[in-house]
């Protein structure tokens, strides 16, 4: 601790993030209450975000508070020690041969003035309280000399903010030259056969995981500097009385341009790591792009492997499914195996290479029988049969929330059909059932009784229109 004049006392504590700090032992005149909040939010590492006062309490107080990363060597530090008993967040960097750690600091300075009311300028007498990270050089002996006897608490903070911003950016570009170097694939493009393997990763997947970590880690380091650079804007926007401001104007225009030489530096650091930021983005992408069709067409070989044993397998079969009739039954000869064999494997190749025409003239069958029953039920006299034709027409794919009705009716139509007719017991039912507006029929991929069934499959479609152009619509 070392003081400065007797109403301008300057309080500096170092590495208060390893131990814990009795607010009793600081006399009263320092309002407990704002340096009890200081040390908490430095302590924490809190950010400042989402607070909208810059210059402080009614009693003018000012707090520059911000958050940052910084590369600090194992060799010059105890990482055991660090763990156990720092309250900030740290931890190794990914790839890095001299396993340095990524270190989470802070960096607080409370002003507060002298409310003596005895005293004509009140502002001019003030106690700074620095909160500083383990290795970061007592800033506040730098500007000690340059302070005058009329220095007011805003200038203070100004020169103060200056002193901490310069030291914050040197720890943030070392911070750029390491992604630099772990990210150093866009000068690739000068070799081409380094150019092509960032299409492939190792079976351990270790180029996905460094992608993978930049990116969360450069979206964290983002949101820091973007509090940074909020945290010295709201700094330079804060005024102090007009009276104050007139009667110092030179010296808060030359303290307010050197903050803003920070700032720029700052914003050039946001750049860098969004450019590294999207840099890692576009390769994990394209790594990713490519796996998938490696995987993709390594899938396409697995299946046309497989189609080939299929084939081998079907070739054997008849002859397999021959051998173990005969071999089960005495009464079949062998000549008659020797005739029913060529029968059965003519008669299965024949099916096997000729499955998709088989199975589209099922298809075809199934959709003419299927469009035939639901006409009829939607011209039976039975308003019952009518709606669940018209359930029918209203199902398909296109429209799945409609519930398709079961099969089962169809078959169920189909058998007391012409019972029906033979009886001539078909009669209107006295149950009538609710009839359909005819805003139904104009929805997209719903048609009318006379033009056709949007539900049935292309097949039958086509086999419709070739019908339909011979035959008059039923009314």
């Amino acid at each position: 601790m070392c003081t400065f004049g007797p109403w301008r006392r300057i309080i500096s504590i170092h590495a208060l993030e390893y131990r814990t700090l009795s607010l009793m032992r600081l006399t009263k005149a320092l309002q407990p209450h704002h340096i009890e909040q200081a040390i908490e939010d430095y302590q924490q590492c809190r950010r400042r975000l989402r607070e909208h006062r810059w210059v402080e309490w009614d009693a003018g107080c000012v707090r520059f508070h911000v958050t940052f990363y910084h590369i600090q060597q194992i060799s010059n530090y105890d990482e055991k020690y660090a763990t156990h008993t720092s309250f900030w967040k740290r931890g190794h960097l990914h790839s890095d041969q001299n396993q340095r750690l990524l270190c989470e600091s802070a960096y607080t300075a409370l002003l507060i003035p002298n409310h003596d009311r005895g005293l004509e300028s009140p502002r001019d007498y003030w106690t700074l309280l620095e909160l500083r990270p383990q290795g970061f050089l007592c800033l506040t002996n730098s500007i000690v000399g340059t302070l005058s006897e009329s220095t007011d608490v805003l200038l203070v903070a100004l020169a103060v903010a200056d002193k901490a911003m310069m030291k914050i950016y040197l720890h943030w570009r070392d911070i750029i030259e390491y992604f630099d170097n772990l990210i150093s694939e866009k000068d690739t493009f000068l070799d081409p056969e380094r150019h092509d393997n960032l299409l492939s990763d190792d079976e351990s997947f270790s180029r996905s995981k460094k992608y993978f970590w930049a990116i969360t880690t450069l979206k964290e380091l983002d949101a820091s500097v973007s509090d940074n650079l909020l945290q010295v804007r709201r700094l330079l926007d804060s005024a102090a009385p007009s009276s104050i401001e007139k009667l110092h104007i030179a010296e808060f225009e030359d303290a307010r341009y050197c903050l803003k030489i920070r700032y720029h530096e700052l914003e050039e650091v946001a750049t860098k790591l969004r450019e590294k930021r999207q840099e890692a983005t576009d390769l994990r992408d394209g790594l990713f792009s490519a796996s998938a069709v490696m995987e993709s067409r390594a899938a396409t070989r697995l299946g046309e492997n497989v189609k080939l044993l299929t084939f081998v397998s079907i070739f054997f079969l008849p002859l397999s499914f021959c051998m173990s009739l005969w071999s089960i039954n005495t009464l079949f000869s062998l000549n008659a195996l020797a005739i029913v064999t060529p029968i059965v494997a003519i008669s299965t190749y024949f099916v096997v290479f000729n499955i998709d025409s088989i199975a589209h003239l099922f298809r075809f069958i199934y959709g003419s029988v299927l469009y035939n029953t639901i006409s009829s039920m939607k011209r039976d006299e039975s308003n019952t049969w009518k709606e669940r034709g018209r359930a029918f027409e209203r199902y398909s794919s296109l429209q799945r929330q409609h519930n398709k009705p079961s099969d089962w009716r169809l078959v169920q139509y189909v058998i007391m059909r012409p019972w029906t007719l033979f009886t001539g017991q078909s009669k209107p039912s006295n149950k009538v059932a609710p009839m359909e507006s005819n805003n139904d029929y104009e929805k997209p991929g719903l048609e009318s009784e006379g033009t056709g069934l949007s539900s049935l499959s292309p097949s039958l479609r086509l086999w419709k229109r070739r019908t339909m152009g011979n035959q008059t619509a039923v009314p």
